[in-house]
């Protein structure tokens, strides 16, 4: 016969049922349906699964099909639009004047063929001198010498392969003390032209080759030998001097140079006549190339020769290999590790601790249940008891606590050691970026339609509530990610619409932070590192894993750095908040006084650069905001750009929420704010000041003019858009579903898009899938925005465990943290 405790845990276990209007049985418990298994947890396992494959399937690849950058940057590429040259698997730096002072210093370069030769030795000189070079068809040897760099350019007219070109080899490279730092070579064009397309010219060429293989393969054991494969001609555009100059007969001397030359050491060149035949412009006479196929092969040519001299960031072709790991780098990663060993050890721990406890607890039930049965005097007296018993919280032990602390670290291990393989090898391909102005307002255009239909009621509707605060920065995020993706930062007006963005996110924050202050009381040490601790995690691991400085995520520097700002201003004598204004009103002139204050200093520090200078070069703040090395001014320039809407979001949150203190405004309905009238001609100006101000935008010149008035300005756009989108109660009370889901973690994707979307730090595209460019965007933002997930739910933990409330413990954290920091800045500073 069963106990009573064992009958109440069966009927507890079974679903309960229920009979409907139509007299048919019916279970409480929610059907199951298959769309049940999409959400954020199951998307996270899956991204965990093909991140594994992934990992798996290009290890495979780099084992069975070794790969090498350089090889393929003259093997193989294609254009992404026009003058957007893509080498295969690798990305190229865009090398300029300056760039190659370093690479070519005391450097001799040979270029060796016929006229299409010279046309790329005219090409290169023009990169690497500011003198005014004359191109002219000249039928002799050239040479470029520049005085300064103490660097000689040849190029040697031997448009046909004969006796004449070996001589020439042997006693101007082999028998010369100043060897060439690379020798390019290329023709048949020529040959092909004199001999009016013959074969015996053919095969008199294939036997000069292999003539000339001896001598170019002890020039190969020398220095680095390059053949210039031909590229195909424009058939339809060639002269009737030069019609017998066809596609197939370039093809056959290609092929007999391949064939002749292929154990010689040297390295051939196919890239160059993929750029020509791909290329969107057309060439003039039909055998030379276009010019932005030649200027695509002079920017090859840089980046095999330069990269692993001027180390470019952007690039991946060529590249110096990968440095090894600093000892900060390990002890992290070894951090991480031993918190996987914990993590099990403690959940051991706890699962053995709850078996104890249930089996105690089963022991003490059933002991007052056969109580229960003889104290029937005391049956109020002991319920009372038992209610007042369930309703305590009770403390998480300690080893539950470390348990959720070490697996919450080691699933931050996991998604660390992810952007490590992403960006800091070459496991995973990179692609470089390339701006196409249908791309980016296409996908503007469907994040709004998918807006559109992805939307609900917000539960407050008043001004600038919750749910439209995380719609706003939801949007901007997008349209961040998209700009980034793109690299739309060359549009001068889309550049200033992103700052225009940036300018808005920090009035939600000042904004957000003067409510919370002013309306909630909200102080003290204990929110102060609340909201450090979330903003700073991330970025703080990220700077120890990858070896980075603090300020190459200018965000959250710039945002941590307004939000103490923010918080001193409230907090410092006399701190004011509403419910002193309301007791007092000289609390209301206070505030504005402390405002008034703000925007003084502001802008004295803004007309006084050295000023600025002298409260961060010194150590240890030039560790944290100088960027890169030992420069300040990043820090300035992204400071000074929205300096003064900061103290605006201060003052709007001030006057609006003492207007809805004053009943000057009622935003508690969710009906208009104004009559049908007045809200009519207020959406007309804000519209009109937001179209005004957008054109602005689209006419600027330049960077530098727009950001001169940028800080000035961007409160006016700001304020219309806050105007137009609550105005109206229809609106307000409504919000887009989607935008808000990535408004909610759009901190944590604006700082991973750094590595696991994007690669080279932000410069180039991470390629997870070669070869299906739309399949490997898809899996990559998949991916991507489950990381941003994990992060801000492991980080969400990490904080309820690291910020007590208890002010002794909250000291002590904080102590130890403020020594870890003190030895990473002085081992960064004095021995990295």
């Amino acid at each position: 016969m069963m106990s009573s405790i064992e009958t109440e845990k069966m009927a507890q276990a079974l679903p309960v049922s229920s009979q409907s209007d139509d007299g048919s049985t019916k279970s409480k418990t929610e059907e199951w349906h298959p769309f049940d298994l999409i959400n954020e947890r199951n998307g996270k396992r899956l991204s965990l699964f093909l991140v594994v494959l992934l990992v798996c399937f290009h290890t495979a690849r780099h084992q069975l099909l070794p790969y090498d950058s350089c090889q393929a940057l003259l093997q193989d590429g294609h254009y992404h639009g026009p003058g957007a040259w893509q080498p295969d698997g690798c990305t190229m730096h865009h090398y300029s004047l300056k760039d190659t002072l370093s690479c070519f210093q005391d450097k001799r370069v040979i270029i060796v063929g016929d006229s299409r030769m010279r046309q790329l030795y005219f090409s290169l000189v023009k990169k690497l001198t500011i003198q005014h070079i004359e191109e002219g068809k000249i039928h002799s040897d050239i040479t470029h010498h520049e005085k300064d760099r103490n660097t000689d350019i040849e190029f040697w007219w031997q448009p046909e392969l004969n006796d004449s070109t070996i001589e020439v080899y042997k006693k101007r490279i082999l028998d010369e003390e100043r060897k060439p730092a690379f020798v390019i070579h290329g023709l048949g064009t020529w040959t092909i032209k004199l001999n009016h397309g013959s074969s015996e010219a053919l095969q008199q060429f294939q036997t000069n080759l292999t003539k000339f293989a001896p001598v170019i393969a002890e020039t190969a054991r020398q220095t680095q030998v390059i053949w210039m494969l031909q590229a195909p001609v424009q058939e339809e555009l060639l002269t009737p001097g030069r019609n017998m100059i066809t596609n197939e007969r370039l093809q056959l001397y290609n092929d007999a140079a391949e064939k002749q030359l292929s154990e010689t050491g040297i390295v051939f060149w196919k890239s160059a006549g993929l750029a020509s035949s791909q290329s969107y412009e057309n060439t003039i006479d039909g055998l030379h190339v276009s010019n932005e196929a030649i200027q695509t092969d002079v920017q090859i040519l840089f980046n095999r020769f330069c990269n692993a001299v001027v180390d470019p960031s952007d690039a991946t072709c060529c590249a110096k290999p990968s440095p090894d790991m600093t000892w900060i780098q390990k002890g992290t990663f070894a951090f991480f590790v031993a918190n996987v060993f914990l993590a099990i050890f403690f959940k051991i721990q706890s699962q053995r601790r709850t078996t104890s406890s249930n089996s105690n607890h089963v022991d003490a039930e059933a002991a007052n249940h056969v109580t229960a049965n003889h104290v029937t005097a005391n049956n109020v007296t002991a319920n009372h008891v038992a209610t007042n018993h369930s309703n305590t919280k009770e403390e998480p032990h300690w080893v539950d606590t470390a348990y959720r602390c070490t697996s919450c670290l080691a699933r931050y291990g996991l998604v660390m050691a992810y952007v490590y393989l992403c960006d800091r090898t070459d496991l995973f391909p990179k692609r470089q970026k390339y701006y196409s102005s249908f791309y980016f307002f296409f996908s503007l255009f469907m994040g709004f339609v998918i807006s559109l239909f992805l939307h609900a009621n917000t539960k407050k509707p008043t001004i600038l509530n919750l749910d439209q605060t995380k719609e706003w920065k939801g949007w901007m995020q997008l349209l961040i990610l998209i700009y980034h993706y793109l690299g739309a930062s060359k549009v001068v007006p889309i550049y200033m619409h992103l700052r225009l963005i940036v300018a808005s996110y920090l009035f939600m924050t000042a904004y957000g932070q003067f409510c919370a202050s002013w309306d909630k009381n909200k102080f003290g040490l204990a929110r102060v590192c609340n909201v450090m601790f979330r903003m700073n995690l991330m970025v703080f691991f990220l700077c120890l894993v990858m070896d980075r400085q603090y300020q190459l995520y200018y965000f959250v520097p710039l945002v941590s750095f307004w939000f103490l700002i923010i918080y001193a201003t409230m907090a410092i004598f006399p701190r004011v908040t509403r419910q002193k204004a309301e007791e007092s009103s000289r609390c209301y002139l206070y505030m504005l006084a402390k405002l008034v204050i703000l925007v003084v200093i502001i802008t004295c520090l803004s007309f006084s650069q050295v000023t600025f200078n002298l409260m961060f070069e010194w150590w240890p703040m030039n560790q944290l905001f100088c960027y890169p090395g030992t420069s300040i001014y990043e820090w300035w320039f992204r400071w000074n750009l929205d300096k003064y809407i900061i103290p605006y979001g201060m003052f709007f949150g001030f006057i609006l929420l003492s207007s809805k203190s004053s009943k000057w405004l009622d935003d508690s309905h969710s009906g208009d704010l104004f009559s049908l009238v007045k809200t009519i001609l207020v959406y007309i100006i804000a519209a009109a000041v937001l179209l005004m101000y957008s054109y602005h935008l689209y006419q600027c010149e330049s960077k530098p003019t727009c950001n001169a008035v940028h800080s000035y300005t961007s409160f006016i756009p700001v304020t219309a858009f806050v105007i137009l989108r609550n105005t109206s109660g229809f609106l307000r009370s409504r919000f887009s579903v989607f935008a808000a889901w990535f408004g909610d973690i759009s901190l944590e994707l604006f700082i991973s898009q750094y590595h696991v979307w994007l690669a080279q730090d932000t410069k180039t595209l991470l390629v997870l899938l070669p070869g299906f460019p739309t399949l490997n965007l898809i899996v990559t933002t998949f991916i991507f925005v489950c990381v941003a997930v994990e992060i801000k739910d492991i980080t969400g933990a990490l904080t309820s465990i690291a910020i007590p409330n208890e002010p002794k413990k909250l000291y002590l954290r904080l102590a130890l943290f403020s020594i870890l920091l003190a030895f990473l800045l002085i081992y960064t500073t004095f021995y990295h």
